[in-house]
């Protein structure tokens, strides 16, 4: 019998979708802001956020590890939600910006002269016509978190570990058990399956967004 595998499973769901919570949100106001607004260094800002993905996760880990530590959140699934948005967010951006990009400018303008406000338009016409982006998104932040496996390692015990920690257990000294192990990835690819299964529509259309853009 395999035991102990259920508390990684729930972590790293709660952790994937405290990810979504925090990242696509942020993702999303940024993404209309350096698509409608014309900020001064926005291009630069825009280009930096997505410089920061491109970092190893290796040059961060001991500081992260030691701010972790000092302000308490060590073995806290919330340390893993604040570490994997940060990494995820300008992937997010990028993203949901391309499907800001393909709506176009008059519909906002047509919608602010009607006496829309913004939030009324941010939230009935660009996030409807946005939501392929922002579902692709979403998965993705969600498969990133749930496959991380160097943040959750250093960054919890035996509290907040993740199914991709938790694997370990069927390591021993006295050998490996490969059947438990595989049985257990199995059950963990679950979750990612269903979900792009029923979002793939969305996947498709949302990484397709602005490709062919003149």
């Amino acid at each position: 019998m395999i035991e102990g595998y259920f508390r990684p499973l729930l972590n790293s769901v709660l952790t994937g979708v405290g990810c979504i919570i925090v990242t696509v949100p942020l993702a999303f106001m940024a993404a209309y802001a350096f698509s409608r607004y014309k900020i001064f260094g926005a291009p630069t800002m825009y280009f930096w956020s997505l410089t920061c993905r491109m970092g190893p996760e290796a040059a961060f880990i001991i500081p992260y590890y030691i701010m972790m530590n000092r302000l308490g959140l060590y073995d806290q699934t919330l340390s893993l939600i604040l570490c994997y948005s940060l990494f995820n967010l300008p992937l997010a951006i990028w993203l949901i910006k391309s499907g800001i990009d393909a709506v176009p400018k008059e519909i906002d303008e047509a919608a602010l002269v009607d006496g829309a406000s913004v939030s009324s338009l941010l939230r009935h016409v660009i996030l409807p016509m946005g939501a392929p982006s922002i579902a692709a998104a979403s998965i993705l932040v969600f498969i990133f978190s749930w496959n991380e496996y160097l943040f959750a390692s250093v960054l919890t015990g035996l509290r907040a570990r993740t199914i991709t920690v938790g694997l370990l257990q069927f390591v021993t000294t006295v050998g490996i058990r490969y059947g438990d192990m595989a049985a257990v990835s199995m059950v963990a690819l679950i979750p990612t399956l269903i979900t792009v299964v029923i979002l793939q529509k969305y996947i498709i259309s949302g990484l397709t967004l602005g490709a062919v853009k003149g």
